[in-house]
C-alpha cells in the first residue's frame, strides 16, 4: 500500500494512529475483495458479447494510496500505469500487488507491434481513472463510493478496473483533516483477434481525440472549482482533489503534445471532382 510521506511518517510514530487507519482500511476492504469476482464476470461477459475467445490476461493485481486531502494527487496513478505498462511490455518486473502472466509467442508478437503507442496506451488509462475519480470528488462523501470501467486501450489491449475511494477524519490527527483512501482492482487482458484491427488504426488521430479528452477534463475541473461553495464542510477536499486533478492533467497533457508533435501527418486527400 502506497501512502503519503505525512501519514507514513505519523503512522511510523503513532500506533494508535496505525490503529486507527488500520480499521478503517478493513471496512474497505470487505468492499474491494468483492471486486475480483465482479471483475472476472465482467471480463466473461464482455468477450462473449465480442465473440471473442482468444483473450489472455496480461497482468492483474489491486493498488491503494492514503493521501490526507491537502497532499492528494495523481502522481501515485500515474507512477502505477507507468509500472504496469512496463511489466506488460517488458521493460521491468509487475509492480508489488500485481501478478503477471507468461506470455505466448502470439501475443508477445504482436504487443511488440503496440511499443510505439506507450504515450497513448497511459494517457488512456489516465483518463479513465482520472475521469471515476472526478466523478467521485462531484460527489457527496458519505460512504465508500465504487465504479467499474472497461476499456479497450488500442485494438487487442483491454482495462477491466474497479475503483474505490473512502473518506475518513478524526479531532486527534492532523487537525481534523481528511485523510483519502484510493484503491484499484485491475486485469489487462489481450486478444490477438481483436489486435487485428491496429491494421487500420489511426494512432496520430487517437492521439489528438485523447487531447480532446484531457483539455475537456481540465475545463471541468475548472468550472467545479467555480462553483464550490465556499462555506461548505467538505469545500477543502473538493479544492484540493479539482487543483490536484488540474496539475496532473496538465503535467500528462505536456507529454501527450509532445508526442502529438512527434507523429507523422496523416496523407492529404486528393480533392474529389
Amino acid at each position: 500500500m502506497g501512502s503519503s510521506n505525512t501519514i507514513a511518517d505519523q503512522m511510523q510514530k503513532n500506533a494508535e494512529f496505525q490503529q486507527y487507519v488500520e480499521t478503517q482500511q478493513q471496512a474497505l476492504n470487505k468492499i474491494t475483495d468483492a471486486a475480483h469476482s465482479t471483475l472476472a464476470s465482467n471480463i466473461t461477459n464482455y468477450y462473449k458479447a465480442a465473440n471473442i475467445d482468444d483473450a489472455q490476461p496480461l497482468v492483474s493485481g489491486e493498488n491503494s494510496h492514503l493521501s490526507t486531502a491537502s497532499e492528494w494527487s495523481l502522481k501515485n496513478v500515474a507512477d502505477m500505469i507507468g509500472s504496469v505498462h512496463d511489466a506488460i511490455f517488458g521493460a521491468k518486473s509487475a509492480p508489488q500487488g500485481a501478478t503477471l502472466t507468461q506470455q505466448d509467442a502470439a501475443v508477445a508478437a504482436n504487443l511488440a507491434k503496440l511499443s510505439s503507442l506507450e504515450v497513448l496506451i497511459t494517457s488512456t488509462v489516465f483518463t479513465t481513472i482520472q475521469g471515476i475519480l472526478m466523478g467521485f470528488a462531484s460527489g457527496s462523501q458519505t460512504s465508500v463510493q465504487q465504479q467499474y470501467a472497461t476499456k479497450e486501450i488500442v485494438p487487442g489491449l483491454t482495462l477491466f478496473l474497479a475503483t474505490f475511494e473512502n473518506q475518513f477524519q478524526s479531532t486527534s490527527y492532523f487537525s481534523n483533516e481528511v485523510i483519502i483512501e484510493n484503491v484499484y482492482v485491475y486485469d489487462v487482458r489481450f486478444s490477438v483477434k481483436q489486435a487485428a484491427a491496429i491494421a487500420n488504426f489511426d494512432r496520430a488521430q487517437s492521439l489528438i481525440s485523447e487531447q480532446s479528452v484531457f483539455e475537456a477534463n481540465i475545463n471541468q475541473c475548472t468550472t467545479q472549482i467555480g462553483s464550490l461553495d465556499v462555506t461548505a464542510d467538505d469545500y477543502d477536499v473538493k479544492y484540493a482533489k479539482y487543483t490536484g486533478m488540474i496539475s496532473s492533467l496538465n503535467d500528462q497533457l505536456d507529454v501527450l503534445q509532445a508526442e502529438i508533435a512527434k507523429a507523422p501527418a496523416a496523407p492529404a486527400q486528393n480533392p474529389q471532382p
